[in-house]
């Protein structure tokens, strides 16, 4: 099935609230920045972040997920920029952002290390980069995600792919996923938060 299928409900697939992630650094934003939030599905995180003050364009490859983001956007009165767009190939802007979020976004080795490079020439000097997907051991979880390792992150990964970013935090950390029915299952994730060299 693909997500444009799975997104073809009525519900939101995996809730209106925003990772928890993101609320954490909720500090490390300021009013007007302009952000841009990769893979954003319904938009529960765009939509949080645009309610902080922050000038927000959300990507996702799935249609229907694009449309329902707006639609969580009119309903909380706020506005963002919702694009059906393939992150792989859309046309990154150069240092443009303020900070990129990539909240759950899981692509294969090739694509993955692509979007990183574009990640940080997007960035603005002193941008911010958050990043949180499953560890490589969520695997032994079999609760959610991807089942291909290479499609998962660990800690060395992302330091290294974004090696030229300072770190401003990295942790992995069992997590709580919740399902659209209420129940909740645990897994794995890695959280990494860093800022772009301020040197173009």
């Amino acid at each position: 099935m693909s997500w444009n299928e799975r997104y073809a409900t009525d519900e939101w697939l995996f809730g209106t609230e925003p990772s928890e992630f993101l609320v954490e650094h909720k500090h490390l934003f300021t009013s007007g920045q302009k952000v841009l939030a990769i893979g954003d599905g319904e938009g529960r995180n765009g939509v949080w972040l645009a309610k902080q003050g922050l000038e927000v364009t959300t990507l996702d490859i799935a249609e229907n997920a694009v449309n329902k983001a707006q639609r969580l956007a009119r309903r909380e009165s706020i506005n963002i920029e919702a694009l059906c767009q393939d992150i792989v190939t859309w046309d990154w802007p150069s240092q443009h952002f303020d900070a990129v979020v990539s909240i759950f976004v899981h692509l294969p080795p090739h694509d993955r290390h692509l979007v990183n490079r574009r990640i940080s020439t997007c960035l603005k000097p002193a941008g911010l980069f958050f990043l949180e997907a499953y560890h490589k051991k969520q695997i032994e979880y079999a609760t959610a995600g991807p089942t291909d390792s290479g499609m998962l992150y660990d800690e060395a990964e992302i330091l290294s792919e974004f090696s030229t970013m300072k770190t401003l935090h990295i942790s992995t950390q069992e997590t709580e996923i919740r399902d659209k029915d209420g129940s909740s299952t645990k897994g794995c994730s890695v959280q990494f938060a860093g800022r772009r060299s301020v040197i173009n």
